[in-house]
């Protein structure tokens, strides 16, 4: 005759790894939808970089000042930095230098009325926010790539 006790302890056993491995496949789950969740924000954030230097191209070469563009563009630019200051893009070190050269970029020079100059689409202050905006995206990507992947 079989032991009762035997087969208890097969049964618990049987379902301590059932429940051990549906435990296991479910946090790998939730970390890989994590991790997809944090590349898409930073997706985002590069996609929203570009739409700012888009705005601030089109604010600092047109004929004249704007104070609504001006004042929405300091915005953007303040909420961006926040973004990116602000988990789950925290996480990725994106240094602070980046962020400070991305605004003075766009916000140094020319966004105040009395010193507003319209500029050429080849001008030195349309390369610095082209180059900041491109240093800054590719700082991003880097350490996604590291971090997310």
């Amino acid at each position: 005759m079989a032991d009762p006790c035997a087969s208890g302890w097969s049964s618990v056993v049987t379902w301590a790894l059932v429940f051990g491995g549906w435990f296991v496949v479910h946090q790998a789950t939730l970390s890989r939808e994590r991790r997809k969740e944090k590349r898409e924000a930073a997706r985002q954030i590069c996609i929203d970089l570009r739409l700012a230097e888009r705005l601030a191209i089109d604010f600092h070469t047109s004929p004249s000042h704007d104070s609504r563009k001006a004042t929405d563009l300091r915005q953007d630019i303040e909420r961006l930095i926040l973004q990116l200051q602000r988990q789950p893009l925290a996480e990725l070190g994106i240094p602070l230098s980046r962020m400070i050269q991305f605004r003075r970029s766009i916000t140094r020079q020319n966004i105040d009325p009395s010193d507003f100059a319209a500029q050429t689409a080849d001008a030195v202050l349309v390369r610095d926010i082209r180059n900041a905006v491109t240093d800054l995206i590719e700082s991003i990507e880097d350490q996604r790539e590291h971090k997310w992947m």
